[in-house]
């Protein structure tokens, strides 16, 4: 989530003494000894982003279709678990994870408190805001955001297992879990997040299953297709 200029920092210190040694000022020309400390921090900060977003997306994808990992989560001093939530509401549940530094999680938990506020989906979904650092930081954001407080919004007990599970690299972080606890999108929505949620609801607020035909059952149907296109020009002639 925040490694990216963390790497980038290290590696441009290391080549910055490495350029500085005897070895370094030998086999780095000296109008090039400002440069190369950059250029590598540049290269490795690159390819660790794309070793990391490959890791990062088979884990989203992966959750998709599955149960929900469970986590902990505290709402105004109270323990909560998201298992918990779940299986007392029987409804789906829209997930933000979120932290206060973030530029792009203030836009994205009003529209999640805007949700949770609209008249449609009072009493059919569940909204949580959950802040990824300590339990200070939700009041701190709630204020400076101005909220109204239609969402839950908590501290999640954040570790390495669930940003492991969740594939959790960048934020905001959204996940929709459907009313069985089963993962509907994790991070990637493909659509706009109030359109994924109305047809979530418009299914039940079950997750739908979209049936995988077999190579037979698409060979026989295209043998139907070719079948109904021949008595249709058969039918033709006959009338000419």
């Amino acid at each position: 989530m925040v490694q990216h200029p963390l790497v980038a920092a290290l590696v441009f210190f290391l080549m910055s003494k490495f350029v500085q040694s005897e070895i370094g000022q030998q086999l780095v020309p000296e109008n090039m000894r400002t440069w190369v400390p950059l250029i590598a921090a540049v290269l490795v900060t690159s390819l660790w982003a794309r070793v990391q977003g490959g890791k990062a997306d088979e884990a989203v994808n992966k959750l998709v279709g599955k149960p929900c990992p469970d986590f902990n989560f505290t709402v105004n001093g109270e323990k909560k678990t998201l298992k918990g939530l779940i299986e007392e509401k029987k409804k789906p549940v829209l997930i933000d994870m979120y932290r206060n530094f973030c530029p792009a999680c203030g836009p994205a938990a009003d529209e999640i408190d805007r949700l949770a506020g609209d008249s449609k989906y009072k009493g059919q979904a569940e909204f949580l805001l959950l802040n990824l650092g300590p339990e200070k930081d939700v009041e701190e954001f709630k204020k400076k955001r101005n909220l109204p407080g239609n969402a839950t919004h908590g501290a999640i007990e954040m570790n390495k297992s669930v940003a492991s599970d969740f594939g959790l690299m960048y934020i905001p972080h959204k996940v929709l879990v459907d009313k069985n606890g089963t993962v509907v999108n994790n991070f990637s929505f493909g659509k706009p997040l109030e359109a994924s949620l109305d047809e979530l609801l418009a299914n039940g607020g079950v997750r739908k299953i979209e049936e995988k035909k077999t190579d037979a059952v698409k060979g026989a149907e295209e043998e139907k297709e070719e079948e109904k296109e021949e008595d249709t020009k058969a039918s033709d002639k006959k009338k000419d």
